[in-house]
């Protein structure tokens, strides 16, 4: 099976909009669009949108397929459904976590799973499989309500179409129900409405067909009376009401200091500056300002500087915008509101904070935020300007003078709903407190607003507030009374409204909007829409079917036993472990007399290799003196092979921590991190008699009787790239990488190797934003983030491979391996407690049948992770059920393999210094070293542990035997954790990040350690 990507950028929203439109990336572009019908449905301002798509696998391998699109600020999806034997079959709501395992689950046994989930920003993905190989096609719909938007007393609607290749079939269908006015397309000579009874109809298809212009629709309101539509169901009544009004401006006291926070991350270059800059523009000349701050920012600050305007010449400054370098991803956490001094604060950006800081501290001015990419976050930019009482100005919608207006005046708002009287057979009834209207926060209003509202009682009176900054100015009355309408489902855009504002504050209202998502069949961050090939599974899996499903699910199910608890309650089996734990520790290696001659040697090194990138205070650097019987040498001693050209070592981790100078000798390799436990020096009767004071590089491969044992790890060489040597070679590295990125912008390789380059160079400003672009290559891809987690790991980013991985956590709580990422994230952090909760919480909790099947043995990883922790900081407080699992691991040696990757299988391979192999076929070697058990699920990870290490040289290797799905994630990233004297106090730790020859079959040789 192969898996092909294809991104429908299909943004149909009111309004003028910056049109993307579908573009499929597969290989060898195999997987093309076949077929495409709209169907649009528009009742007074709300248009119900369907795209029903077909795909067809022009390869040779069968395909599953990822499509996703953004749309566009509060369109809410709510109807999916993909062919099944040749029938569309609707979608059913399901939990998002849970959804995800049951895809995965079934996808296993080949056959016909789909689901459509939300993912950041306002952007969907759907996930369907499979489609067949030679000309297999499926097709899958997804549709969507929309509000539209009213100018110059004209409904607007815009679909976009920008196809640059032909499709077979093209079909439009647009009905206008209940329109007084004719409504016209605008742009075209091809699409002509017709009016049968109330309803003006359009439909048209096409042959081998280019749709290569948007659709803009235009519909006359003939006048400004309000439009109420009402949906009965159960005791409620559901109703949209269209007000149209307009304010009067109000100005506001002009800005003397104005501060621009400039979003130069990498997904920023796909805003619209070109209107982003006449808004600006526009807006100085009209207020002139003193002086401009600009604060540019991606993954850390990258400028702040003031800029002086003089009168309307803010030409400098729009010199410095237009010359932006996009690189980076999004991180609001250095932007420290409070302490800038300014009238108002402007924010471009896109919204989507995928890196370290996703909530923007608050000062104590207002922030107008600015969205111009149609895959903006706008929740989160909505957010900000109302926590600030600011305004979101979203200039996918609006035009120039509209934004430069909100900016520059006082913003006409409606307020709210007063509630005034209820009419039951001509009696006045008390409102009823159940009564829910939205949007229920101050709201902009520039033409008209559309009211959502449930009710208890039909011709309720409401009365709307309008105003200014709290002030009501102007009121307007309605009755919920009229023609009820079966042409929409008003209770879906009525939830769909109030999950668009709890979104505001995901966090805090996460379950009210999951319960909403179920209740209404609507795609929220943890809800998604889901369908299943066949009835078993709905049983299986307990998920209530489709209406067309439900008479045959009811009768299967009464002769099938309830398996709930089969597949929603296992965990995983601990008890076993104390036998076998016990049993390797206690093994005793046979005791073979061996002389020892003493071969301790101390190496001048007059060449310096670049120092580990280290975290700040965390390391002492220096040269290294050994007085006579006073100290021993008890670290891990790194030493690093750099090319002939350069003195660049390889690899990938580079932290180092120390208390004590005596253990703070390390090899200068980038690539390695030696973490050490112990915080207090150590002496021995015998030590090393002599030392030179330049950079030394020490081996003691022997030692005598009453000295302790030294560690070498030798870390494996990485390939030599061609990028590489282009940016190695260029008199400006970081230039030539950004005419590097041209070529290679969505390779994963590519930012991982060119980070780790500028890290061997100690420029870790430039290697972490570099590196940090990883969380711009796809939205929610939980694959490319833990990558991402490993290298920040490996340099020492503890916080933000914290900030990683508990970003996978939450997109992955179905499965084992992001809660020991975490939990051992925040242990690095210095967060013991919260880590070893994260850790126990991990192994003791309930999953999914299959989940303890698929990932059978990783409770050995966890165990050792556990008692190690606890073994080193024995304070901690163990959950009290816990506690009889608590029992010694000290190890001298441990060698953890994790990987980036789901459905992809790497072994570990140690060779021991008796040349004894230790793999999944020779578990327990002869010297008591033992590995994991093996399991084939992905991930990993693969641990080889012994209690008592053997003299000599431990050769780790991992073997990629291959993976049966190609993704965006790209080859594996693999991380090796070595250790020395695990569950000590003296505990060590070297870490290696890196990605392995992934072709099948292939041995990695990561490196050697010596004892």
């Amino acid at each position: 099976m192969k898996k092909f990507f294809m991104y429908l950028l299909a943004l149909v929203c009111s309004g003028t909009i910056s049109a993307q439109m579908p573009s499929i990336a597969s290989a060898d572009n195999a997987v093309v669009f076949q077929k495409l019908r709209i169907d649009v449905k528009i009742v007074g301002n709300v248009a119900s949108s369907t795209w029903t798509m077909t795909f067809e696998n022009k390869s040779h391998r069968t395909m599953e397929g990822n499509l996703t699109f953004p749309l566009g600020e509060g369109i809410a999806v709510d109807n999916y459904a993909i062919d099944i034997n040749g029938k569309m079959r609707n979608a059913v709501p399901v939990e998002k976590a849970k959804a995800t395992t049951v895809f995965e689950d079934i996808s296993r046994r080949k056959v016909d799973p789909g689901i459509l989930e939300k993912i950041d920003g306002n952007s969907f993905r759907t996930r369907i499989y499979p489609i067949a190989a030679r000309g297999g096609t499926r097709t899958v719909s997804i549709g969507f309500n929309e509000e539209l938007t009213v100018e110059d007393n004209m409904l607007k609607m815009n679909i976009p179409l920008a196809f640059k290749e032909k499709l077979k079939d093209f079909t439009v269908n647009i009905d206008v129900i209940e329109s007084a006015l004719p409504p016209k397309i605008v742009n075209s000579s091809q699409f002509v409405f017709e009016k049968a009874e109330q309803t003006y109809s359009l439909s048209k298809t096409f042959k081998d067909y280019i749709p290569d212009n948007s659709i803009n629709i235009v519909i006359p309101k003939s006048s400004n009376v309000p439009e109420v539509s009402i949906q009965k169901l159960n005791n409620s009544y559901y109703f949209l009401a269209n007000v149209m009004i307009e304010g009067q401006k109000r100005v506001k006291p002009q800005p003397k200091h104005i501060t621009i926070l400039w979003d130069q991350s990498l997904s920023c270059e796909s805003r619209n500056l070109k209107k982003e800059l006449e808004m600006l523009g526009a807006y100085i000349t009209k207020v002139q300002p003193a002086t401009v701050r600009l604060i540019a920012f991606s993954n850390d600050i990258i400028e702040d500087k003031d800029y002086t305007v003089n009168g309307t010449d803010w030409s400098n400054l729009e010199k410095r915008l237009r010359a932006t370098i996009y690189d980076g991803a999004t991180n609001y956490a250095p932007l420290k509101l409070k302490k800038y001094r300014t009238d108002e604060f402007i924010l471009f950006s896109d919204g989507l904070a995928n890196y370290v800081g996703e909530e923007l501290e608050i000062g104590r001015s207002a922030v107008y935020t600015i969205a111009s990419n149609p895959k903006s976050n706008f929740s989160l930019l909505k957010s900000i300007a109302s926590r600030s009482k600011g305004e979101f100005i979203n200039l996918n919608v609006l035009d120039t003078g509209q934004a430069v207006d909100l900016l520059s005046t006082q913003v006409f708002k409606f307020l709210g709903v007063k509630e005034s009287r209820s009419e039951n057979n001509g009696a006045l009834l008390l409102s009823q407190n159940t009564n829910e209207y939205y949007p229920s926060i101050p709201t902009a209003v520039s033409n008209n607003i559309l009211i959502a509202g449930c009710v208890a009682n039909y011709g309720q009176a409401i009365t709307l507030q309008f105003g200014y900054s709290g002030d009501v100015t102007v009121e307007r009355t309605i009755e919920i009374k009229g023609k009820t309408t079966d042409k929409l489902d008003l209770s879906r855009i009525w939830a769909g409204k109030k999950i668009d504002e709890l979104d505001m504050e995901y966090d805090k209202n996460r379950k009210e909007i999951e319960e909403l998502g179920r209740r209404y069949g609507i795609v929220t961050r943890n809800t998604s829409l889901m369908v299943l090939e066949e009835v078993r599974d709905y049983i299986r899996y307990n998920i209530d079917p489709p209406a067309e499903l439900r008479a045959e699910y009811d009768q299967l199910r009464g002769r099938t036993p309830n398996n709930k608890n089969s597949f929603e309650q296992s965990i995983f089996n601990l008890e076993y472990l104390l036998a076998r734990l016990d049993k390797w520790y206690n093994w005793q290696t046979p005791v073979v007399k061996k002389e020892r001659p003493i071969n301790n040697s101390v190496k001048n090194n007059n060449k310096f290799v670049p120092p580990a990138i280290v975290s700040d205070n965390e390391v002492t650097e220096s040269s290294f003196v050994m007085e006579d019987n006073s100290d021993i040498l008890e670290e891990v001693v790194v030493v690093g092979y750099g090319t002939q050209k350069k003195s660049h070592a390889t690899g990938s981790v580079s932290s180092v921590h120390s208390s004590e100078l005596s253990s703070a000798l390390s090899g200068k390799v980038a690539g390695v991190s030696v973490t050490n436990a112990e915080e207090k020096k150590s002496v021995s009767k015998d030590a090393v008699s002599d030392a030179s004071n330049k950079d030394i590089s020490i081996n003691v491969q022997q030692a005598e009787n009453n000295t302790i044992p030294t560690s070498v790890f030798k870390p494996h060489v990485a390939e030599n790239r061609k990028y590489l040597s282009t940016i190695e070679n260029a008199d400006d590295s970081y230039i030539a990488y950004l005419e590097c990125r041209n070529e290679y912008r969505t390779s994963t390789k590519f930012y991982f190797d060119v980070a780790q380059f500028f890290a061997d160079r100690n420029e870790k400003e430039i290697a972490l934003r570099i590196l940090s672009n990883i969380a711009e290559l796809d939205q929610e891809n939980y694959e490319l983030y833990k990558g991402l987690g490993y290298k920040l790991k490996a340099m020492g980013q503890h916080h933000a491979a914290s900030y990683v991985f508990k970003k996978v956590l939450a997109w992955r709580p179905m499965e084992p391996q992001p809660y020991r990422d975490y939990g051992l994230s925040l242990v690095d952090e210095g967060k013991l407690q919260e880590g070893l909760d994260m850790l126990i919480e991990g192994i003791t909790r309930k999953y999914a049948a299959n989940i303890p099947n698929l990932f059978r043995g990783v409770q050995e990883i966890f165990f050792t992770d556990i008692n190690g922790l606890v073994a080193r900081y024995p304070d901690l407080k163990v959950k009290e059920d816990f506690r009889k699992y608590v029992k010694p691991v000290d190890s001298d040696v441990r060698v953890i393999l994790s990987w980036n990757l789901a459905d992809s299988y790497i072994d570990l391979h140690i060779t021991d210094p008796n040349s004894e192999l230790c793999d999944y076929r020779n578990m327990n070697t002869s010297t008591g070293g033992q590995f994991s058990s093996d399991f084939a699920g992905g991930y990993g990870p693969r641990e080889f542990i012994q209690h008592k290490a053997v003299k000599g040289t431990y050769r780790i290797q991992t073997n990629y035997y291959g993976d049966n799905i190609q993704k965006v994630a790209g080859p594996a990233m693999i991380m090796v954790e070595v250790y020395k004297n695990f569950g000590t106090f003296k505990e060590q730790r070297t870490i290696v990040a890196v990605h392995p020859n992934t072709t099948k079959g292939s041995m990695f040789d990561v490196g050697e350690l010596v004892w």
